[in-house]
């Protein structure tokens, strides 16, 4: 895994690529998520990338007065969260949400 992202990185380094984080990351899983309000929602799939701590990070769209719900059921038994952040437009943490998260119908194993 990491020779992959360190020899991506000097390939891009050496021949000056404009590449993103996510260009130089292969392994990622889906995640559907629904945006929207209290009467309409949008169904989208997002891409999850994998981290070298062996976690995913998504970074997903939220705007004032919009609810985001992850479909997680889909594709996953269990999972673990470890964060969850709000970030302004420069990508500064506004808030972690970590403790206000809705869990309603999961089974939470602590």
């Amino acid at each position: 895994m990491w020779l992959d992202f360190t020899l991506s990185g000097l390939v891009q380094r050496r021949l000056q690529l404009c590449l993103n984080p996510e260009d130089l990351n292969v392994r990622f899983s889906p995640l559907k998520v629904a945006i929207g309000d209290t009467y309409e929602s949008k169904v989208v799939l997002l891409r999850a990338n994998h981290l070298q701590d062996g976690y995913f990070s998504v970074v997903l769209p939220y705007g004032s007065g919009t609810s985001v719900k992850t479909l997680l059921g889909e594709h996953y038994e269990w999972l673990q969260i470890d964060d969850i952040r709000v970030l302004n437009k420069e990508g500064s943490v506004c808030e972690n949400m970590s403790g206000s998260l809705d869990l309603a119908e999961i089974d939470q194993e602590g």
